[in-house]
């Protein structure tokens, strides 16, 4: 078993079975930092081979503006397509 643990910068061109993609960005102002950059966001979510899993708040989806905010667009997807997508609490 390899464990590789990095940001995800580190995995431009890349590719892994398995990606454990950690969203830690909750807090009071609802401030989205650099994780409103959509690009950084591809590389997360098309870097895994057979799975990802991806562990964070699901209040991130609704910090606004909503249409700055890409986990928006990505938590809907996980909610509409319940075959594919699994939320586990």
């Amino acid at each position: 078993l390899e464990i590789e643990i990095t940001q995800v910068d580190a995995f431009q061109g890349r590719e892994k079975d398995t990606i454990m993609y950690r969203i830690v960005r909750g807090n009071i102002m609802s401030d989205l930092g650099f994780i409103k950059d959509e690009r950084r966001l591809n590389v997360s979510l098309s870097r895994a081979k057979e799975q990802l899993i991806i562990v964070g708040d699901s209040e991130v989806a609704d910090y606004s503006p909503l249409e700055e905010n890409p986990f928006a667009k990505l938590f809907r997807y996980i909610i509409e397509n319940p075959s594919e997508c699994k939320i586990l609490l």
